[in-house]
Parts: C-alpha cells; sequence; structure tokens
C-alpha cells in the first residue's frame, strides 16, 4: 500500500513498546530528525554544503550554523 505508514515505518523510539527506556523530549525528538535530513542532504549533496543549503532551501549560513549546532 503506497504512501501508508506502518508501525515498521517508524523510528524505533515512537514504536510500540519502545518505553522501555527513558521518553525523549521534543527537543531531542526534533534534534534527532533534523540531524537525519542535514545528514542525508550532506550525503546527497557530496558533501557540498552550497548544494545542500539550495536542496533544503536555505542559506549556507544556516545549514553550517545548524550542522554545527546538531554535530553533524
Amino acid at each position: 500500500h503506497y504512501g501508508v505508514v506502518r508501525q515498521h515505518h517508524l523510528p524505533a523510539v515512537m514504536q510500540p513498546g519502545a518505553a522501555a527506556g527513558p521518553t525523549l523530549s521534543l527537543r531531542a525528538m526534533t534534534d534527532a530528525f533534523e540531524r537525519d535530513v542535514l545528514s542525508d542532504a550532506m550525503r546527497r549533496a557530496g558533501g557540498d554544503r552550497n548544494t545542500a543549503a539550495r536542496m533544503l532551501r536555505t542559506t549556507p549560513r544556516v545549514l553550517s550554523s545548524r550542522l554545527r549546532r546538531l554535530g553533524v
């Protein structure tokens, strides 16, 4: 079923039974999501920050700041 999000598509922390560990804050979850998006963009851009920034529709300065803040 194309376009349907199933439980196995979700990150491990969002799957049923994941409550065994500590609950992540909204900040931690959004940081993890942003880290994944930025890492993927940098990978697809071959490490070129200008290209990654264009793909993400932001500026290289904003991208660099976020990469530093998130440790990417």
